[in-house]
């Protein structure tokens, strides 16, 4: 193939994904919000980093990118919390705050191999801890082949969640037990009653940390919680605590503060 040819064929293939890029986002538009539009948001953004990388991001489906952009507008020096950080680089949510506005925080993870990890790529510490809606012991699935980052709290993962796992001719699972803590324990813990971006994603325990969650004791600007499941109910309790529901990306829900 000649540079001619070459050329051409990137033309060509520039020109297939603008065109996917507008049906997309047409799609985009005219779909209410939810999780389905959520996960056509994903696509959006994939296609427009094969366009034209954004770089520094590191989420899944741009989640720090949409943060930075509507909500903390290149502030510098903030605080965070990555609840499910899994091995801290992989589809973080938070890892551009650190690195590119030099905020601080803290990792929290499950997974002992995963917090591990963490702690091997990244500056914060990572707490080795499942966030529960109580303290105590639980049994945990952890997966150290296939779908990795879906390893969680056995009595709170869903059934798609576990037949996808489990479908997955690569997949190697374990039932382990690990500690488990109330998110506000860990706050206090670490003295972090006031932070500016708490990323929550534990496959189906959200809810029950949410419903045990002092928010009267805690300021927290902004959150994405991922859910599978339970969407509805997470975005009546956020919205009843005073926050204003900014949109789904990926499955992740996006809250901020209302001023």
């Amino acid at each position: 193939m000649t540079e001619a040819d070459l050329n051409a064929f990137a033309r060509q293939t520039r020109g297939a994904i603008e065109a996917r890029i507008v049906e997309v986002s047409e799609q985009i538009r005219q779909m209410p919000e939810g999780l389905q539009k959520g996960r056509i948001r994903q696509q959006l953004w994939g296609l427009r980093q094969m366009l034209s990388p954004a770089s520094g991001y590191f989420s899944q489906a741009g989640q720090d990118h949409f943060l930075e952009k509507q909500v903390f507008k290149g502030k510098r020096g903030g605080t965070f919390v990555e609840i499910g950080a899994y091995d801290g680089v992989t589809g973080s949510n938070a890892l551009f705050f650190e690195t590119h506005r030099a905020w601080s925080g803290l990792l929290v993870e499950a997974d002992p191999a995963l917090c591990a990890e963490a702690r091997r790529n990244r500056r914060p510490p990572c707490l080795h801890t499942a966030i529960a809606a109580e303290p105590g012991e639980v049994e945990f699935l952890s997966v150290s082949e296939g779908y990795r980052q879906m390893g969680g709290i056995l009595g709170s993962m869903g059934e798609t969640e576990r037949a996808a796992i489990e479908a997955d001719p690569r997949s190697k699972t374990e039932t382990i037990r690990v500690p488990a803590r109330t998110l506000a324990s860990v706050l206090r813990e670490h003295g972090m009653f006031a932070v500016d971006y708490l990323s929550m994603d534990i496959e189906g325990a959200e809810l029950g940390v949410l419903e045990g969650f002092p928010f009267a004791e805690f300021s927290v600007t902004a959150w994405t919680i991922e859910a599978n499941a339970n969407a509805q109910k997470i975005v009546d309790l956020m919205t009843a605590q005073g926050y204003a529901f900014l949109g789904v990306i990926g499955v992740d829900l996006v809250f901020a503060l209302k001023a």
